[in-house]
């Protein structure tokens, strides 16, 4: 394993849930730096894909190396120590409804840090103005905010703890599309500012356009094919086919390369 440029190694992963084998042998390598979009149809595994790398699901078999060390057999110590180093954000955003924005910010701080109070809310508040929120949201709850405002409260709790690798799990899932847009340009801004490696699970075609460097592809248990998007949706293999090329795919296609 090239372990210069390779973040993320997964080697022969199976995983099956219930009597459903889920993945088989499935391989893929991601870069240091870049941002790789997991896609497929509805039940190909992709969230699960994610879980496992995250150590929330464990495979099977196979090997998982993160920053070169195998998470399948690690050390609950040796685990912590690799997942300090990355930061989540779950599809349901998964903030906390009786903590203010702040607190849920602060959250990560408190849990795995040794930083004073002061530090913590310098900190938080940071990271609250870098997602573009306002200084006003600090003292609000999730139920107050918008969707696009509670997504970006999460992903500033993501990337509190200045993580190397960030996982996306459907970013834009239920917002307009001026707000995913908005969502998908902060991404952008994020990786640039930080150098993040990012992981985004979606389906939605218009942030694959626009945010990633490669897309890879799951199908039949496995990785079919991993490709920068404008070559992956030429595709021959039929999946693949169906999935970029029905109506609305080639409606985001043609908008993409105008």
């Amino acid at each position: 394993m090239n372990t210069h440029n390779t973040i993320i190694e997964i080697k022969n992963l199976k995983i099956s849930l219930g009597d459903k084998l889920i993945h088989n042998h499935l391989n893929l390598s991601i870069k240091k730096g870049e941002i790789i979009g997991i896609v497929g149809a509805s039940g190909t595994g992709k969230t699960t894909l994610m879980r496992e790398i995250l150590m929330l699901q464990r495979p099977n078999s196979g090997s998982i190396h993160v920053f070169g060390k195998e998470l399948m057999n690690a050390t609950p110590e040796k685990l912590l120590e690799v997942q300090k180093r990355w930061g989540v954000l779950f599809q349901e955003n998964a903030l906390f409804s009786s903590l203010t924005v702040l607190e849920n910010i602060s959250f990560p701080l408190r849990e795995r840090s040794n930083l004073d109070e002061e530090m913590i809310r310098e900190l938080a508040i940071q990271r609250m103005l870098a997602v573009g929120l306002e200084i006003d949201s600090a003292n609000k709850f999730p139920s107050e905010l918008s969707g696009g405002m509670e997504k970006r409260a999460a992903l500033a709790r993501a990337i509190v703890l200045d993580p190397e690798i960030l996982f996306l799990d459907e970013p834009t899932t239920g917002l307009d599309p001026d707000s995913a847009a908005e969502l998908d340009e902060l991404i952008l801004s994020l990786q640039s500012l930080m150098g993040l490696t990012i992981i985004i699970i979606t389906h939605d075609l218009d942030t694959l356009w626009r945010v990633t460097d490669r897309v890879a592809f799951l199908d039949k248990e496995k990785v079919l094919c991993v490709d920068k998007i404008e070559n992956l949706i030429h595709h021959s293999d039929a999946s693949i086919q169906k999935f970029f090329n029905g109506p609305r795919g080639r409606a985001v296609k043609n908008k993409h390369s105008e």
